[in-house]
């Protein structure tokens, strides 16, 4: 039984008839509004574009929403008054709600044509060309054919389209009539024939196009649907229980094993060794084990010492010639710390005596790395039992083509080799992978896992929130919050009148927060905001160890320590087998093991030690002689044991300072990270170097050396070392040392050398060279809260998500992984060296580290050249990014992207749910300042860049219009992805998803148990039928149990008895139907359960629900309760008098039961969510991400050691086996290739593959928006007649290029053309083309069209002012002032046209006169 608590108010007769009833009834179906009398162009468009595809559209819509609604009660012949004229169109609703939608269909059938009615001819004509299918025009006549020809040829190929077209309207349009589309065609014939290709089509693409359409309908309409087989990757390979450590989930055990908290499944491990008996129970065991990091986090010497000394005090007293009541007392409590200390040293040797039991156990490293090798057995079994190369790109002509591959990308070259084992494949698609290409294992209903790129480009907008809650704040402040698409117009507005701006407004706030000054009310909820911000992400961070305390150092140290001990051990078995181990060295690798087992005090290495594997490394083998693989493993191996030693050295140095570490001092109660601002530290030096030299006085430090040669900075602790420290000598040369470091150009203020959280916040403290106070240095760090969080989510979300994602290893200690595994696949040094490149390169692109030296003259000088270009070239990149709307289309379903479109016209709710896009951190290149990223290569490492280069490019690309266009496409697509991600995770759980619609979520990382959180999570729906995801509330929102019911959400339909039923089960169909917006809103309002509309059932107290969500819940587990639960499986007979209330009340607990048991959306579903958001809307309104762009393209290069050498060039010391060359110069030929780079991938390897839907029009789309684009930009630039006099075939050929459809390869084309005739060559479009620009032979020309926009600027100024200073050439003084930043704005260009016309026409005499008369 259903609709328990319907209070019979909400009968449809109750309502007004007409609109009102239609506002409330109103389905999903785009309405228009439009008026009619005096018709605008927009209006005329919308009703142009509906009058031929929303017949077609609304007849899929119906077929689809009213598929399964029967209602064997209603009479559609009775509810048709006043439309009986349409009766053949009507009599076929199945309900009263179905009728309701035909009958607006039909009135807004009728609105658009008393529109284009009330139009002009030539109003319509040019509305007609924004016709998805005709967007192309062109005059098909051919090359041949003459003028009357051509025109009778197009005006027949257009009719017949036209035809096309109207044989898919009319079936549909209950409106149209026979007469009506003969006169269509006729106009069709005529308007072709005469205006040829200004209402003209691409005819083949045309007709592909139509029957596209047609086959997508007819599927919609019949809902055909394909499963995945979900069987694929149930079949178990081996009983994870019956191995020593399986039990754990998805336990990593490379990060955990070597902690010493130990999981439940370890502790089985170490039964062996650790007998229940002598402890109890496990319970006991493992209480030991967790007492015992307390214990090792201690100096068990200096315990001692601190025991013999208390006995020592007792002893003493004890001796006393008077021994009164208080010297007793005394001792009791000298007694006391006596046995505390005794029992922690006792707890301390068995822990540490069984600690050495446990690493020298031979059995429990043999069973880790089995472990090791069942998990990556498991997971490349369990994946390729049934797909081969499930880590690889889709097969297809393109992606196989020497033209895909001639483009490498580290990711790239990763997947399509074969070779390498899908385990380590896994490895560089988690760190870099952006869901821009489907995989295979997409294609089996597999999930891709979310890259630590992606995870970490999400976490900005944690700070976005902030700041919007900020602006709010500050809006109550002043009452000034004028922002439009983050463009800051209250900013300009304030400093015009030298008013308090947001952003002085925050550093002020903060400068006191900082000071610890009194704050007023509104300074304590921004001090609350930011406080917030911090702590999440030091909650983060010390739970994966990234900052702590001195347990943390300790586990550090054991995982480390362990490490070390594996490697030797592994070394040890290579030395039984190599001839030149002799018994020297056997010897000392047993010293090595015992040191790193635990039984030694020392760790680390000695001097000899380091000669020793040094020496090892080198010898030339003799005796028996190794394989390449074993020779390349002991080398590997030695430098890892290098590494791993030195670092345990600085490790126990920071364990030392972590114990001795002072609490917080009081202006460090808060998390605040700290960024030195150059520009105040070189105002105010001297203030600066006074503050310094006080602390370093107060707070002493000498510099170590260490065992390995590196130095370190430690507090003093002898007299002679407080002394050395403390003399004005130290303490000047320390300063003067300091401030040179911080503001030594090129130095990045960001990096953990420099920052500084606060005293006891760091886990490496090397972070300590400089742990001065905050408060100290307010005046000299970056104070703008917004400022520090953008930087600090940029610096830090990388490396918490790489910890995280990869179990706590450092880059180095998944990078030695990596060589296990390879080595163990029989892979070859230079292939696994060829893999560490790549998977370098790549980490350091996600942590914004790729630059070594930023600071360097070449680079320097690229940089000016890249902003010369950009700041000139792309004056009209807002109008070349126009065809980017077409990508929409090839992502989306067009139903959906019409809803989209009309949602945002006409619906507020769909328009204020574009925030869903700020929490995913999309949308934010204005507020960012990074729009130029679309286009243009950043090669700088600085995110504290915030001086007039940044402002004049950013600006510049807010009034070249790419900014704004770029944030307006994708919100448009932001809210169209939002409404496709739940809707096919609805899909899903209802058992009607696609196999299309599956492999979409997957690809973006949704896997089924994500799928079936978002499918039951707070999502709410709009008007029009558009889901609006609401993902910040997702946490506090139930999950749902599994049922084999399918649900509906929507308008139910179904009254009883006069009332209307918005939630109900109906068996016969295992369907439940689900109206949210109902429930939440009248229902709730109406509090419904406190009065029972069945008698006998039992009302709920008034604040059982306290909000709308809770009441949904409630009704949603209710109805899942009557799937899983009947009245005869409860025992309730429902004859019975009574029985139906007892069923009910039954069912009411136990849905509260239920819903006290499940839990909340996952925060990592969350995280999927968003990630599917945001890399989705990148991946369509493209941008370059670190996946797309060849190593190249960032100006560094990577040599093989063995070349570099022949010209004295060292390998360098991180990317084993390579030279790195670094130079800014060798970036700039692909300034300008970030997009193309990604639309290789994103748009022409998607198209090529199948990725990509609706091809056709998508197509045809970007074609046609290209040819307008293109129009408008030689308008713009005063050479329209070019445009005008070119011919079809380059026009054609233009507007492929521009639409983006071959990426790159249509540019090389064009650039090969230039260069071919720059250097005196062949036409090598043999005639069929015209390059871009007249060309003669210039050998000058050829290099600057090969090396780039940057080359080329600096060509074209360096020429005019030549000509204008030594020639006197005013062509020359032109073309200089049209070279510079901003001259070629596209609303500016007439103007520095004119005055360049002017210059040229200006003698020589008339400029040396009017330089004489400035005196």
């Amino acid at each position: 039984m259903v609709d328990v608590f319907s209070t019979g108010n909400f009968a449809p007769d109750a309502l007004d008839t007409g609109q009102t009833f239609r506002l409330q009834t109103r389905g999903s179906t785009p309405q228009f509004t439009l008026p009619t009398d005096d018709p605008s162009f927009g209006d005329t468009l919308s009703a142009q574009l509906g009058y031929t595809y929303m017949p077609l559209m609304n007849a899929i819509e119906n077929a689809v929403k009213f598929r399964d609604v029967v209602d064997p009660d209603y009479d559609s012949m009775s509810d048709m008054i006043g439309y009986e004229e349409y009766a053949d169109e009507l009599i076929d609703a199945k309900n009263a709600e179905h009728m309701q939608e035909l009958k607006m269909q039909i009135d807004d059938n009728k609105q658009r044509r008393q529109v284009l009615m009330n139009s002009s001819i030539p109003m319509q004509l040019v509305a007609g060309l924004f016709d998805p299918i005709n967007l192309v025009p062109l005059p098909f006549g051919g090359f041949a054919l003459g003028a009357g020809k051509s025109a009778f040829r197009v005006g027949a190929i257009v009719g017949g389209l036209t035809a096309g077209q109207e044989a898919l309207r009319l079936p549909f349009d209950p409106l149209g009539t026979v007469g009506e589309a003969a006169g269509n065609i006729t106009m069709g014939v005529l308007g072709g024939a005469i205006f040829g290709g200004a209402i003209g089509a691409v005819v083949s693409r045309k007709v592909g196009t139509l029957k596209k359409l047609e086959a997508d309908a007819l599927e919609l309409i019949k809902t055909v649907d394909e499963k995945v087989d979900e069987s694929l990757l149930e079949k178990a390979i081996k009983s994870k229980s019956d191995r020593p450590f399986g039990l754990d989930k998805d336990l990593e055990i490379k990060g955990k094993q070597a902690q010493p908290k130990y999981t439940n499944s370890y502790l089985l491990g170490l039964k062996k060794q650790l007998p229940l008996e002598k402890f109890g129970n496990e319970k006991k065991l493992k209480d030991f084990i967790n007492r015992g990091i307390d214990i090792l986090a201690e100096d068990l010497p200096l315990l001692k010492s601190t025991l013999k000394n208390v006995k020592k005090e007792i002893d003493k007293i004890q001796k006393s010639k008077i021994l009164d009541s208080k010297k007793k007392k005394e001792i009791e409590v000298k007694k006391a710390e006596q046995f505390q200390i005794e029992q922690k040293i006792k707890l301390g040797n068995e822990f540490n005596k069984t600690k050495e039991e446990i690493f020298r156990t031979e059995e429990i490293l043999s069973q880790i790395d089995a472990e090791l090798s069942f998990r990556r057995v498991e997971e490349d079994a369990q994946i390729n039992t049934e797909i081969t190369n499930p880590l690889s790109l889709e097969k297809n002509w393109f992606t196989d083509s020497f033209f895909y591959k001639a483009i490498p990308t580290p990711l790239k070259v990763t997947l399509q080799n074969s070779k390498i084992p899908t385990i380590v494949k896994e490895t560089l698609v988690d760190l870099v992978g952006d869901s821009g290409m489907q995989l295979v294992k997409n294609k089996f209903g597999l999930a891709t896992n979310n890259s630590v790129y992606q995870l970490s480009k999400i976490r900005e907008g944690e700070w976005v929130a902030t700041h919007d809650i900020l602006r709010g704040i500050y809006k109550e402040q002043y009452g000034k919050n004028l922002v439009a698409m983050d463009i800051d117009l209250d900013d300009v507005i304030s400093r015009a009148t030298r008013k308090t701006t947001y952003h002085d407004w925050l550093e002020s706030t903060y400068k006191k927060i900082l000071k610890g000054e009194p704050l007023t009310d509104i300074e304590k909820r921004v001090k609350s905001q930011i406080d917030t911000f911090f702590q999440r992400w030091e909650k983060r961070l010390r739970e994966e160890g990234i900052i702590g305390d001195a347990s943390t150092l300790q586990r550090e140290i054991n995982k480390k320590n362990l490490r070390v001990f594996k490697d030797v051990r592994e070394l040890q078995k290579i030395a039984k087998i190599d001839g030149e181990m002799n018994v020297k060295y056997t010897k000392i690798l047993e010293e090595l093991e015992a040191q790193f087992s635990g039984q030694a005090e020392k760790i680390g290495l000695t001097a000899k030690q380091i000669e020793f594997l040094e020496s090892l490394q080198l010898q030339k083998k003799k005796g028996t002689f190794l394989p390449k693989g074993l020779q390349f493993k002991k080398n590997a191996l030695i430098r890892r044991i290098q590494k791993n030693s030195f670092e345990l050295d600085d490790l126990n140095i920071n364990l030392k300072e972590a114990k001795k570490t002072a609490v917080l001092p009081a202006n460090e109660e808060f998390f605040f990270p700290r960024y030195w601002s150059v520009d105040k530290i070189k105002n105010n030096r001297e203030q600066f170097a006074q503050i310094l030299s006080d602390w370093f006085r107060k707070n002493p430090t000498i510099v170590v050396t260490k065992a390995n040669g590196t130095t370190q900075r430690v507090p003093a602790q002898t007299a002679a070392e407080i002394q050395k420290a403390t003399s004005k000598q130290a303490i000047a040369d320390r300063v003067e040392k300091t401030i040179r470091t911080i503001t030594k150009e090129g130095a990045d203020l960001t990096d953990d050398s420099f920052a500084f959280y606060g005293y006891g916040k760091s886990k490496h403290f090397r972070h300590r060279e400089l742990d001065i106070p905050n408060q100290l240095v307010t005046e000299f760090i970056e104070t703008n809260p917004v400022q520090v969080m953008r930087i600090y989510t940029q610096r830090v979300a990388p490396k918490y998500e790489f910890s995280k994602k990869y179990a706590g290893r450092t880059v180095d200690e998944v990078l030695d992984d990596i060589d296990d595994d390879m080595i163990n696949a029989g892979l070859s040094e230079r292939e696994i060296n060829k893999f560490r490149k790549n998977f370098l390169h790549s980490y350091d692109r996600v942590v914004g580290k790729v630059l070594t030296n930023p600071a360097r003259l070449d680079m320097k000088f690229a940089n000016m050249l890249r902003d010369l270009a950009q700041l000139n070239y792309l004056g009209s990149a807002g109008i070349s990014s126009i065809p980017d709307a077409a990508k929409i289309l090839m992502e989306h379903e067009l139903k959906n992207v019409f809803k989209g479109l009309y949602g945002i016209l006409s619906d507020s709710k769909i328009r204020m749910s574009r925030k869903e896009l700020r929490v995913a951190a999309e949308a934010l290149e204005i507020l960012q300042g990074d729009a130029h990223m679309k286009f243009v290569e950043d090669l700088t490492n600085n995110p504290l860049e915030s001086g007039f280069r940044t402002k004049a490019r950013s600006l510049f690309y807010i009034l070249n219009g790419l900014a704004p266009i770029t944030n307006i496409m994708k919100k448009l697509d932001g809210i169209i992805r939002q409404h496709e991600l739940i809707e096919f995770a609805i899909k899903e759980q209802n058992g009607t998803a696609t196999a299309k619609d599956i492999q979409y979520l997957r690809r973006y990382g949704i896997d089924k148990d994500a799928s079936r959180e978002i499918a039951g999570a707070g999502w709410e729906m709009s008007d029009g039928g558009m889901y609006l995801a609401n993902s910040d509330k997702w946490t506090t929102n139930i999950v749902f149990p599994d049922t084999t019911a399918k649900i509906v959400y929507g308008k139910t339909g179904k009254t009883v008895d006069g009332r209307y039923s918005p939630a109900f089960f109906r068996k016969s169909e295992n369907t439940i139907f689900i109206d949210r917006d109902f429930i939440k809103g009248e229902m709730f309002d109406s509090q419904v359960w406190t009065n029972p509309r069945i008698e006998g059932v039992e009302p709920l107290s008034i604040n059982q629900f306290k909000e709308p969500q809770d009441w949904l819940d409630f009704v949603i587990m209710h109805e899942i309760m009557h799937t899983r639960n009947s009245a005869k499986d409860l025992g309730i007979d429902l004859r019975k008098k009574g029985g139906k209330a007892e069923y009910e009340n039954k069912i009411n607990q136990l849905a509260l039961d239920e819903i006290k048991k499940q839990k909340k959306v996952s925060e990592s579903t969350v995280d999927k969510f968003r990630v599917a958001m945001n890399s989705g809307v990148a991946n369509t309104v493209v941008m370059g991400s670190p996946a797309d762009k060849p190593i190249i393209s960032d100006g560094v290069a990577y040599v093989p050691k063995w070349i570099g050498e022949k010209f004295g060039l060292k390998e360098d010391p991180r990317f084993r086996g390579y030279t790195r060359i670094e130079t800014g110069l060798a970036g700039l030929p692909f300034q300008f290739f970030s997009y193309s780079f990604a639309a290789a991938n994103k748009i022409t390897a998607a198209m090529a593959t199948g990725q990509a839907k609706n091809r056709a029009i998508a197509t045809i789309s970007a074609m046609g928006l290209a040819y307008m684009s293109l129009s408008i930009k030689y308008e713009l630039a005063g050479n329209g007649y070019i445009w005008d006099k070119m011919s079809l075939e380059d026009k054609m050929a233009r507007s492929f290029d521009a639409s983006g459809l071959a990426a790159i390869y249509s540019d090389a084309l064009y650039t090969s053309m230039q260069t071919s005739l720059a250097l005196g060559g062949p036409d090598i479009s043999m005639g069929l083309l015209q390059p871009k620009f007249p060309q003669e032979q210039s050998y000058v020309d050829a290099f600057t069209s090969i090396g780039g926009a940057g080359p080329s600027i600096a060509y074209d100024l360096g020429e005019g002012l030549y000509k204008f200073t030594v020639d006197g050439d005013m062509k020359g003084a032109s073309q200089f002032v049209k070279n510079l930043p901003y001259m070629r704005l596209w609303f500016l260009r007439d103007y520095v046209n004119e005055f360049g016309r002017m210059l040229q026409d200006t003698d020589e005499s008339d400029i040396d006169r009017l330089l004489r008369n400035r005196f």
